[in-house]
């Protein structure tokens, strides 16, 4: 049996509670924490099928790259993502999750549990939100979403399912997302987790969470205002987009504009630590690009090049700390700096 290493004991306020401050996560002295967390979708399947030092290895490779935070699916009965083949499905393992939260938490690591990828139906749904949120509960380390992506896993009518679902239970995990978030974040939960577009310019989208804040979008006005945390959520993978001064970019507008993001890929919702270099290298850009951020609470907005007929979008943007500090963040080429 191959010897597993000594592991780090870090100090208990690292993954201490997380409970929402307007749009911002804090701990329980009000210290704010932009959430910098990677995809780990199949984490408790490693638990649950005797493969407990490979999700360890997967979590020590994760804090050591400065990730403060993995999401995992606590279940799935889909063989994802669709036309991929990546895993089969898994069922709940409530040991398997449980364990996965101590170990994460060793690390100085919060996990986000998802307990949907697609309820069954409303009792079905009710019963196992229930027992993922009393989970989470259990585990100061945890968040909790609902419902992966419901607008796209989830038939003909998500919006019914997902209301009635909440209808029966609200949960009680602090900072809790439903999953939906388009066309406007309702039915919401404490946060949002924004599932933004993969398109061409998806290193700029990190300003729709400001949207969300100011009711003006991203794909349509609503109201009321939704005035809590933006998890900016699965961008591209980062197989397709190997672009470190991108990604750069794309984590600190998280830290500017956000509460947080999540970085998605291939391999890391397989929990295989990557050893592509151009993948390693985006991973480093994305938590770098938070660290450029001072972590403070930041007002306003403004572009610094409004859109014309031949240019679509603003690569410059604006904001303001309390104390009226002016600072900008530059898309491709990426620059932050105070003005």
């Amino acid at each position: 049996m191959t010897a597993y290493p000594q592991i780090r004991r870090y100090p208990a306020p690292l993954v201490g509670r997380l409970s929402v401050s307007g749009p911002y996560f804090v701990t329980a002295d009000g210290a704010l924490v932009p959430r910098k967390s990677l995809t780990a979708f199949t984490l408790p399947k490693r638990y649950a099928t005797g493969r407990r030092d490979d999700g360890r290895r997967y979590l020590d490779w994760a804090a050591s790259k400065g990730a403060n935070e993995v999401r995992v699916f606590t279940r799935t009965n889909w063989t994802g993502p669709p036309g991929a083949g990546v895993e089969s499905g898994w069922a709940y393992d409530e040991d398997a999750c449980a364990a996965v939260l101590t170990d994460a938490a060793d690390r100085g690591l919060r996990v986000e549990l998802v307990a949907h990828t697609y309820p069954t139906s409303v009792d079905e749904g009710e019963a196992h939100l229930r027992r993922v949120d009393a989970l989470c509960l259990a585990h100061e380390n945890a968040l909790l979403e609902v419902w992966n992506e419901p607008q796209e896993n989830a038939g003909k009518d998500p919006e019914t399912l997902l209301r009635d679902i909440l209808a029966r239970y609200t949960p009680q995990t602090p900072g809790w997302a439903s999953g939906w978030y388009t066309p406007t974040p309702y039915p919401a939960g404490e946060s949002v987790n924004y599932h933004s577009p993969r398109d061409n310019e998806w290193p700029r989208k990190f300003k729709d969470a400001y949207e969300f804040f100011t009711g003006d979008g991203p794909t349509q006005k609503f109201d009321p205002k939704f005035l809590g945390p933006v998890m900016l959520d699965e961008p591209p993978r980062v197989e397709e987009t190997a672009n470190a001064d991108d990604w750069r970019a794309y984590g600190a507008g998280a830290a500017f504009f956000a509460a947080g993001a999540t970085m998605h890929g291939l391999g890391l919702q397989r929990c295989e630590i990557p050893t592509d270099p151009a993948v390693l290298a985006c991973i480093e850009a994305f938590i770098a690009g938070f660290n450029d951020v001072p972590v403070q609470r930041y007002e306003h907005y403004e572009r610094g090049d409004p859109p014309t007929p031949s240019d679509g979008g603003s690569r410059r943007y604006f904001r303001w700390n309390a104390a009226g500090e002016k600072y900008e963040i530059c898309v491709r080429p990426y620059g932050f700096r105070r003005v």
